[in-house]
């Protein structure tokens, strides 16, 4: 990963000029799908791990009410 952006940075070229330089034209095609569908994938994971977490702060501040305690953030 940090290879494949440090050419992009240094030359200012994005993803797929430098793929289709590399492997040609339809080959490249393989490259990108497979990148979009690991960001795709990886999106899933981040955005169950944030609402894993909102949901966490939830309980605890709903909880917390319940048994009389009060909450000390805004």
């Amino acid at each position: 990963m940090v290879l494949n952006g440090t050419i992009g940075a240094r030359l200012h070229i994005p993803f797929p000029v430098l793929n289709r330089s590399s492997f040609g034209f339809w080959l490249s095609y393989f490259s990108v799908i497979s990148r979009v569908v690991l960001s795709l994938f990886w999106f899933g994971v981040q955005t169950f791990i944030g609402s894993e977490c909102v949901y966490q702060v939830h309980l605890l501040r709903f909880s917390l009410h319940f048994v009389g305690i009060s909450w000390s953030l805004p």
